[in-house]
């Protein structure tokens, strides 16, 4: 298949790192406290 990445195959094989707050709650709270991103109360 000509559009098909070949890229995109090997992503499975990339190994998981988890979450920011499964690793780091302090700085997950520190991002969510400095976070300046408008609310979206509409959806």
């Amino acid at each position: 298949m000509e559009s098909k990445l070949p890229q995109l195959a090997t992503m499975a094989d990339l190994p998981n790192f988890g979450t920011t707050d499964e690793d780091d709650p302090e700085g997950e709270a520190l991002a969510k406290a400095t976070n300046r991103q408008y609310p979206d109360h509409d959806t």
